[in-house]
C-alpha cells in the first residue's frame, strides 16, 4: 500500500471525529447520547441537544460516511437489490401506521408484545404482523426483544399518534371522538 490514506480509512477517520464531537458535546452537557432502544421524547434534554448545530453537522458526516462505507464494501449487486426493495419498507410503515401497531406496542411498554397478542388486538394474522415487524426491525425501526416479541424504539415511537385502544376502537366503529 502506498503512503496515501485509503478511502475506507479516510471515511473511518470522519466517523471517529464525528463520534468524538458528539460524545464531547454530550459529556459537557452531562447527558447520555440518545439510545435507539429508548422511546423518543422530544422534551428530553438529550434529544434537544441533538439539534445543536455541531451535533447536527457531526451526525450528517457520520451518516454520510457510514453510507459510503456500506456502498464501497458491499457487493454492488446487493446494493442495487436493497435499493430496489426499499419500497417494501415504506409499504410496511404504512401498514403498521394504519393498524396502529405502534400504539399497541406503546401500551405493552419496553418488554414488548408477542406477534400473537398484537395480531389478536388488531385483528390481523400474526404471521403477517411478524414478517412486517421483522423487516422493519432489520432496518432498526422496531426492536425485536426476543423471537416474535417486538417493542417500540426511538425511531418507531415517532410514529405514535397518541391514540389509546379505546379511542382507536371508537374511531374504527365510526363513533364520534
Amino acid at each position: 500500500m502506498n503512503n496515501e490514506t485509503s478511502t475506507l480509512r479516510s471515511l473511518a477517520n470522519i466517523i471517529i471525529r464525528a463520534v468524538d464531537t458528539m460524545e464531547r458535546i454530550y459529556a459537557q452537557a452531562g447527558l447520555p447520547l440518545p439510545s435507539l432502544d429508548k422511546f423518543y421524547d422530544p422534551g428530553d434534554h438529550a434529544e434537544a441537544l441533538a439539534q445543536d448545530p455541531q451535533v447536527v453537522a457531526a451526525s450528517k458526516k457520520l451518516v454520510a460516511a457510514c453510507a459510503q462505507i456500506s456502498a464501497t464494501v458491499w457487493n454492488p449487486r446487493r446494493v442495487v437489490i436493497n435499493h430496489a426493495h426499499a419500497y417494501q419498507i415504506s409499504s410496511c410503515l404504512h401498514a403498521i401506521s394504519d393498524l396502529n401497531v405502534v400504539e399497541v406496542l406503546r401500551e405493552a411498554g419496553e418488554k414488548g408484545a408477542s406477534v400473537k397478542d398484537i395480531g389478536e388486538t388488531i385483528g390481523v394474522d400474526s404471521g403477517l404482523i411478524e414478517r412486517i415487524l421483522r423487516l422493519l426491525a432489520t432496518h432498526h425501526i422496531f426492536r425485536e426483544v426476543s423471537p416474535g416479541v417486538f417493542a417500540n424504539n426511538r425511531i418507531s415511537s415517532t410514529l405514535d399518534k397518541g391514540l389509546s385502544r379505546t379511542v382507536e376502537e371508537e374511531i374504527e366503529s365510526g363513533g364520534a371522538v
